[in-house]
């Protein structure tokens, strides 16, 4: 405790603990690297913080997590989405003494969905992209259809155009799909009170006027 509140004595807003050897199970830790994956594509990340349940947080920090309202709360994301200015320290992990843990690879599933669709709109813009890149092999299909007839009237070309018609169709649908879910996933990102900006301090006029030296220089 005293090694995370030093570094967020050093301007931190939010300190994670980072093991030296971490002594969980096997398939824990492997659940752990899949959520660390997912977390560092979804939710921004930095790919080398390791979100660990030991964690340090200014009261700015605080707030901000506290103004979450929704039923699938996900404390790493919406520290992520507060601040920056996040550090770590190196600490000792030792083995559980006594009984077993809780948390199993079912819990870590549960997580990565709730982090996967609650904080993120990633997934919708995959089904997007999905959708095009059927839609383009469709479109290609159809010209490699058509070349076929022209250059070899009597084949058959039957199979190959309904595959055309379906794979085309398919990714309208997908992008049909995902547009509709990208207004839902705008929508969610409200609800949830994802914030554009968080504000530090505020600043006035007199604070300027009283400050020794000056803490703000105007142009001219």
């Amino acid at each position: 405790m005293e090694r995370l509140v030093e570094e967020a004595e050093r301007g931190r807003d939010a300190v994670y603990a980072q093991f030296e050897t971490k002594r969980h199970h096997w398939a824990r830790n492997l659940g752990s690297r899949f959520n660390d994956a997912v977390a560092t594509r979804l939710l921004k990340k930095p790919p080398g913080l390791y979100l660990s349940t030991f964690r340090c947080l200014t009261r700015l920090v605080v707030d901000e997590v506290v103004r979450y309202e929704g039923p699938y709360p996900y404390v790493d994301g919406l520290v992520l989405r507060a601040t920056s200015r996040i550090g770590t320290t190196r600490v000792r992990h030792d083995s559980r003494p006594h009984g077993r843990s809780g948390y199993t690879l079912a819990k870590l599933f549960e997580l990565w969905l709730t982090m996967s669709t609650s904080f993120s709109i990633l997934p919708l813009r995959v089904v997007i992209a999905s959708g095009l890149a059927m839609s383009l092999l469709g479109v290609a299909f159809g010209v490699e259809v058509v070349v076929e007839k022209l250059y070899w009237p009597n084949h058959a070309v039957g199979w190959a155009s309904l595959m055309t018609a379906l794979i085309l169709f398919s990714g309208i649908q997908l992008v049909v799909v995902g547009t509709v879910g990208e207004y839902l996933g705008r929508l969610l990102m409200t609800v949830n009170r994802a914030p554009q900006s968080v504000i530090r301090r505020v600043v006035r006029g007199a604070d300027l006027a009283a400050a020794d030296p000056p803490s703000v220089v105007q142009a001219s």
